[in-house]
């Protein structure tokens, strides 16, 4: 973590939700393949849900890369600050909103596999992380939206 829940500069809340959503873009590849592995025939819904969510948080991590340039840049141009937080703030609103989503799958996925308990504590694991992600950018949100 760089900001310990306290949002010390923008910079490192564009960097928490970088270093976040890296992690949670994986998370939706790395439960399908383990799901292959261990022989668990996801449906087709729940493929293209993990699919679509990985996407959304690899577009979110994009979105946190342009953010970080921008930021750089920001120094010569202070009045845009506001807009620019007023951006980060949306971006973080969608990577809380996409997080909930994926606690939907998750719990979709505990239905897979009930009696296997290393796939049932490998999603409550995904789970609890996406969980403190969730908590740790409401948190830096909160101090930085000013609006």
């Amino acid at each position: 973590m760089y900001c310990y829940t306290v949002a010390n500069s923008v910079n490192c809340v564009v960097r928490e939700l970088r270093l976040w959503s890296g992690i949670s873009s994986e998370h939706p590849v790395f439960l399908r393949t383990v799901a292959g592995l261990s022989r668990k025939h996801l449906s087709k819904k729940i493929i293209q849900d993990l699919e679509k969510s990985g996407q959304k948080f690899r577009d979110i991590y994009t979105c946190a890369g342009e953010y970080a340039i921008k930021w750089e840049k920001m120094y010569c141009y202070p009045a845009e600050a506001q807009t620019f937080i007023g951006e980060l703030v949306n971006c973080l609103q969608s990577f809380l909103e996409e997080i909930c989503s994926f606690l939907e799958i998750l719990n979709e996925l505990k239905e897979y596999g009930k009696q296997d308990r290393v796939w049932q504590a490998l999603v409550e694991h995904v789970g609890q992380e996406e969980k403190y992600m969730h908590r740790l950018m409401e948190t830096l949100m909160r101090q930085i939206n000013i609006r």
